[in-house]
């Protein structure tokens, strides 16, 4: 691993303006475009503020005080509660001290009266984004230092925005998380984020995947075994369970595990204690439970395949990751920062980005991190261009069919995901594990897209 970037990756700040005055909407854009970095929104009222912030993270709210319906207070509370994050000024007529003062109570970090200097304007927005960008590197770099290493969720989306904020918030407490999320989306980095924020980051993460583990070894693998408990048992064994001290302990693929041993892994986490196979004696755990999968896990229990009451007992709280084909927007930020991790030397031709964006990604954030990496390794010169990648994802894009020519997409997208399971396989020798870690999907999943696309696991010659 290269030396760590301490830095965080400051963004444009984009700023909402909300009053019911066209008049004060156009003055306020006017003086704050002319800010570094700064993208202005407005509305006319409460009601269109809210459907702005449903599909737009804002760093900034301008509110005004009295508007007609919903009031400038009343729109701050249920703004807030869309956007927690965000930093809020209120605009108000000069008699409006006392609702100033209930605003401020309610959450504004400044006020301006009306009407108002355009200077006075302009430095007290830049003021409030420069607090804000001083307490975001604060956050960051506290973070980088419990981190140690641990790989940071890329994205500034307003989907990938909404995981960060769950995440945070999802740190602070020790209740059982569930991760949903496709293969590749990134469910193990948000995993160990939520342990990176907790205030157990210290104590150890401790990673199951459910799909690796033996049936016949899973219960004392989880829950220890004591000596000559089984043929083989020449020493005793604590378990995963009890080795994650007071840390997080994550089942990746939770949904694999044997329906047998769900019933005892569910009174395990209830009891917050676990017998080791062999033993009469029980011991207790403190490890708060994180899991994932790329199942709906509400078709697995309708299959009869999980346990609800499992379901209901580890998803307290439920993170869901989507899949990178409806984050797009986060493609240049991801590509910029695996060519950093490989090669900082390396640059990539707009018409590459732009392919990149195009392909669906059917393996998501670990395809589009792999694809980079081999691009890195054999691209030849300092910038990255369409020569440098592959075949899906030059010709396999949604973007490349022809209008009118009724192309089937799903066909498209089945074709370029045979393609990447059968550039993976090549690379790994044949080796299905190997491809799966290269596609990162687990491996039950690969060996069920093997038999869906009928593709023989044996390496091309």
């Amino acid at each position: 691993m290269g030396e760590q970037n301490l830095e965080p990756e400051l963004e444009a700040a984009t700023i909402l303006c909300v009053d019911d005055e066209e008049y004060v909407l156009a003055a306020v854009r006017r003086v704050l475009v002319e800010l570094p970095g700064c993208t202005v929104l407005t509305a006319k009222d409460g009601e269109q503020a809210l459907r702005v912030l449903e599909r737009q993270a804002c760093d900034l709210l301008i509110l005004d005080l009295r508007m007609p319906g919903m009031n400038g207070i009343e729109l701050l509370g249920r703004a807030l509660a869309i956007a927690p994050g965000a930093d809020s000024m209120i605009l108000s007529a000069s008699d409006d001290t006392q609702s100033v003062v209930q605003a401020m109570r309610a959450g504004a970090s400044d006020y301006l009266t009306k009407p108002f200097d355009n200077q006075r304007l302009a430095t007290t927005v830049a003021n409030l984004l420069e607090k804000r960008r001083l307490r975001e590197q604060n956050r960051y770099l506290r973070k980088a230092l419990r981190d140690r290493g641990t790989r940071p969720f890329v994205g500034r989306s307003p989907a990938a925005r909404r995981v960060l904020r769950l995440v945070e918030q999802a740190g602070q407490v020790h209740s059982n998380i569930l991760i949903l999320g496709e293969s590749g989306t990134g469910k193990e980095v948000v995993a160990r984020n939520v342990h990176s924020f907790g205030r157990h980051a210290a104590e150890p993460f401790v990673a199951i995947d459910c799909t690796a583990i033996s049936p016949n070894l899973f219960e004392s693998e989880l829950f220890g075994h004591v000596r000559g408990a089984f043929t083989g048992a020449y020493e005793s064994n604590e378990g995963l369970l009890r080795s994650a001290a007071g840390g997080s302990v994550f089942f990746d693929e939770v949904t694999e595990i044997p329906l047998t041993l769900q019933a005892k892994l569910l009174r395990a986490i209830q009891e917050r204690e676990i017998k080791p196979v062999g033993s009469t004696q029980t011991h207790s755990f403190a490890a708060r439970v994180l899991a994932a999968t790329n199942r709906d896990p509400k078709a697995s229990i309708a299959a009869g395949l999980f346990r609800e009451d499992l379901f209901y007992r580890i998803g307290v709280i439920v993170i869901e990751i989507p899949p990178l084909r409806e984050r797009r927007e986060d493609i240049p930020l991801l590509v910029q920062h695996f060519i950093r991790k490989n090669d900082p030397t390396r640059t990539i031709s707009e018409a590459a980005m732009r392919a990149l964006q195009r392909y669906d990604w059917p393996g998501n954030v670990r395809e589009l991190e792999n694809w980079v990496e081999r691009a890195c390794a054999l691209g030849v010169g300092s910038e990255l261009g369409l020569q440098d990648l592959p075949f899906p994802v030059t010709h396999g894009g949604p973007s490349e069919a022809p209008s009118g020519e009724g192309l089937d997409l799903s066909s498209r997208r089945e074709d370029a995901e045979r393609q990447a399971i059968l550039e993976a396989l090549e690379r790994a020798g044949g080796s299905r594990g190997k491809a799966a870690e290269l596609l990162g999907m687990g491996r039950s999943t690969l060996y069920r897209k093997l038999a869906q696309l009928g593709i023989d696991p044996k390496p091309r010659r």
